[in-house]
């Protein structure tokens, strides 16, 4: 009787602690944030979002109603993810009313190598035709012990349909222990 009362007790703690703070999954699921003029304190405009995951986890869709002026406009993100569960593109669309009708506003597509390192994101903005423009893409090279050790920043040139070089970095990293 006690063992079994013992064990009934036991069982009861260690299921608790699998709701404890740092188990329980937390999602956003809403937002509203207020702008106000740095000088006269005065509110400028607000934004309300709504966000929604899919069974991974993964945020899938997002709503964004930015207020500025007393005008409202109106943003949809949908994201899309590789087998990997890592980030392939989302889609910003732009809408006359929280129902739409859509526009396409901007889209990023993202590359990986095996390793599962973003090597690439590409940008482009939707024109009034409803078609993809090429607008910036960042490539990013990667040494064998470290973070992205170099990338290229490239806007693309229209006139020219190709990419042109807008800014170039390199990082450099060392290890420290007493850091």
């Amino acid at each position: 009787m006690i063992k079994t009362t013992l064990f009934c007790c036991l069982a009861l703690v260690l299921g608790a602690q699998t709701t404890t703070a740092q188990t329980v999954k937390l999602f956003q699921d809403s937002c509203h944030t207020y702008s106000y003029d740095g000088s006269t304190g005065e509110l400028q405009g607000s934004t309300r979002c709504y966000l929604h995951y899919n069974a991974a986890d993964l945020e899938d869709t997002s709503y964004y109603f930015n207020t500025y002026s007393g005008v409202t406009s109106y943003y949809r993100y949908t994201f899309t993810y590789n087998a990997n569960d890592l980030l392939s593109n989302y889609l910003l669309v732009q809408g006359e009313s929280a129902t739409g009708p859509w526009a396409n506003f901007l889209k990023e597509d993202y590359f990986y190598d095996t390793q599962d390192r973003n090597t690439q994101y590409v940008a482009h903005f939707g024109n009034s035709n409803g078609d993809w423009v090429p607008y910036f893409r960042e490539t990013f090279w990667f040494d064998d012990v470290a973070p992205a050790d170099s990338s290229l920043y490239e806007l693309w040139n229209e006139s020219a349909s190709a990419w042109g070089n807008y800014r170039r970095y390199f990082n450099y990293y060392y290890t420290n222990a007493a850091l």
